[in-house]
């Protein structure tokens, strides 16, 4: 294995500092990372930018593959969907600002005791919907 198909996790170092801990990776070897979006949220809470945080990724030659928070609401109530959703379309672009593409999620399921007759059909159905992004051609 090579160190370029290897990403480290945050949750690994979540007690400690996000600064610190992504020098601690690149001097581990490390070249990607998979951020606990809530570790990042300390960061931006404490006064920080994003573009802070992707400009030390950058100096380090680190790259931010993606991250996750909270299971994606596909079988809960209207509202719960609403709140849920917001939060994943604001963490897709704080995870875009990182440089990363992927968000991992775990979802609700259906409800004990409920049969959904195709669960994984469901699921992108119910996903936020992201704004249509007109794509520039080199």
């Amino acid at each position: 294995m090579i160190p370029t198909q290897l990403a480290i996790n945050s949750v690994t170092t979540r007690n400690a500092d996000v600064q610190a801990c992504v020098t601690a990776y690149a001097d581990a070897g490390f070249r990607n990372v998979e951020f606990m979006l809530g570790h990042v949220k300390d960061y931006l809470t404490a006064g920080h930018r994003a573009g802070d945080l992707r400009t030390r990724l950058d100096h380090l030659e680190l790259r931010c593959i993606g991250g996750f928070e909270a299971p994606l609401a596909c079988f809960a109530g209207a509202d719960e969907l609403r709140t849920n959703h917001a939060l994943h379309r604001g963490n897709a672009s704080l995870i875009a600002e990182l440089g990363g593409t992927v968000m991992v999620v775990g979802t609700d399921g259906p409800p004990n005791g409920v049969t959904v007759e195709d669960p994984i059909g469901h699921s992108p159905r119910s996903l936020p919907k992201s704004p249509t992004r007109s794509r520039r051609r080199a």
